[in-house]
This record gives structure tokens, C-alpha cells and sequence, in this order.
């Protein structure tokens, strides 16, 4: 989900957007990015080293995971389709929750 992805500094992903966000969740290297990938691809992922590993989607765990574990991730051949009251708009979706455009008024108690 985009507000999931947020959380962890992934990027918002317009839902026409044909793609996958990669987002490590907590990691312990200034190295691990998010990456946003075609969702034509076969993506595996193959633990090197774990301790205490679980894979996670959308916040509930799949499984816990150990050394030498792959994870094969691809699109499902399955459709699916939301509804959206008339009028419905993403963009002004995203303004309205993420507040863009908006003026920051001055903490008063500050002056």
C-alpha cells in the first residue's frame, strides 16, 4: 500500500503505474534503497544470512524464513477492481491526507 510504503520512505506508486516498490523495512545499512521495478519481472530473493527472519506483505506474516530461503515474488494473473465514489480523484486523495498545498500557520506559543 502507498501509506505502508510511506512509513518506510518507499515512494507513492499512481495506481496506473505497471510496478513493484521494494521497500526494506528497518534496515541497518545506509545502502538499502527503495526500488521501484516493472511488475513484468520475477523477482527472487534469496537470504543470505538470517536470524530471527520472517516474510512479511502488507503487514501480516507469510512465514518465518531461514539461511539459504528464496522468495519468489510476481504478479498475480488475477485482476482486481475498486470501486470509487463518483468524482473520486487520487491526487486529490494524496493533498487532502499528505495536506499538500497547505499553509503552515505559525505556532503562536512560539512568538
Amino acid at each position: 500500500s502507498t501509506a505502508y510504503a510511506m512509513s518506510a520512505q518507499g515512494p507513492i506508486l499512481h495506481p496506473a503505474v505497471p510496478a513493484f516498490a521494494l521497500v526494506p523495512l528497518n534496515p541497518h545499512t545506509l545502502s538499502a534503497r527503495p526500488v521501484s521495478v516493472s511488475d513484468r519481472m520475477m523477482i527472487e530473493i534469496v537470504l543470505v544470512r538470517a536470524l530471527d527472519a520472517r516474510a512479511h506483505f502488507d503487514g501480516f506474516a507469510l512465514a518465518d524464513m531461514q539461511q539459504g530461503d528464496r522468495l519468489l515474488l510476481k504478479r498475480s494473473a488475477d485482476a482486481v477492481r475498486f470501486a470509487h465514489p463518483p468524482g473520486y480523484s487520487y491526487f486529490a486523495t494524496l493533498r487532502e491526507k499528505l495536506r499538500w498545498s497547505e499553509v503552515l500557520e505559525k505556532n503562536r506559543d512560539l512568538e
